[in-house]
């Protein structure tokens, strides 16, 4: 397994590019009755917990 970036980085893109599709579905399905999946967390804490999430996993050098 080692070596194998190409491997890696499909899987990371092809995650991120599932959970967007995933997101547009429910926000389209979400848009008529109610706010859009998106506008429902009003609060900077998940964004906070994305960034501190995201900075955690950074790889250090």
């Amino acid at each position: 397994m080692a070596g194998q970036l190409d491997v890696a980085v499909g899987n990371i893109l092809g995650g991120i590019a599932i959970q967007t599709v995933v997101l547009a579905i429910l926000d389209a399905a979400g848009v008529r009755p109610r706010a859009p999946l998106t506008c429902l967390a009003a609060s900077l804490q998940p964004v906070l917990e994305g960034v501190l999430v995201s900075w955690s996993s950074w790889p250090s050098s």
